[in-house]
């Protein structure tokens, strides 16, 4: 057969997209998140034609943005960035790690200057200012985001700031497509929905995904 795009990189890899649909989205457009052997990523047309440079540490498909790490000499702190679809820098902020936009319309990113947790809007515009201390997830589909405090005590805001669930779990993850959300407490998980409502008694060790239908 003939090549669909030459072999002339040392990865083209999928594990550089947020989710599978991503990857396969990407793939049919025809660009390809690609590395050196230096492991510097950018992004290629089918053609070859460079898009986005091979110079990020990492790269990441966010819906129809990327989200990159740079890797510039003599950066004193890490730093991120979203470039649009022809490389583009469309949100530039002192910004050291962030996650995906994925389902929900806000980021969570963290502030060089504050030290703290906020998000972001597609924009670039904060939403909710760093206040965060622990760490924190993107806003879900649902509009509501995970964060913990510096103890690692996990709750759930909506998207005034507000706790819908108080910071009192270890640990809680969105269960995509549902308004479910799997928790932990000491060793055990169970499932709540986004009310805090407790549908799945934490009695179990481990509580696997929950799918839609």
């Amino acid at each position: 057969g003939n090549y669909v795009l030459a072999p002339d990189y040392a990865s083209v890899g999928h594990d550089e997209y947020s989710d599978l649909n991503a990857y396969i989205n990407n793939l049919r457009s025809g660009k390809y998140i690609v590395s050196d052997k230096d492991g510097n990523y950018g992004v290629v047309g089918r053609d070859g034609n460079v898009i986005i440079p091979m110079k990020y540490s990492e790269i990441t498909q966010d819906g129809d943005l990327y989200l990159v790490t740079l890797n510039e000499e003599g950066q004193e702190n890490m730093l991120v960035q979203w470039l649009d679809a022809s490389g583009n820098v469309v949100i530039d902020k002192n910004i050291g790690f962030a996650s995906n936009f994925g389902d929900g319309k806000y980021a969570a990113a963290f502030d060089n200057d504050s030290q703290k947790w906020g998000f972001l809007d597609r924009e670039g515009n904060w939403k909710l200012e760093p206040s965060i201390d622990g760490f924190a997830y993107s806003f879900d589909a649902n509009g509501f985001a995970v964060v913990s405090d510096k103890n690692a005590r996990t709750g759930l805001i909506d998207e005034t700031g507000k706790f819908v669930i108080s910071q009192e779990y270890d640990n809680i993850t969105p269960i995509k497509g549902t308004d479910r959300y799997i928790f932990t407490s000491g060793k055990n998980a169970g499932i709540m929905d986004k009310t805090g409502k407790i549908t799945v008694n934490p009695k179990y060790q481990w509580a696997g995904g929950i799918y839609s239908g």
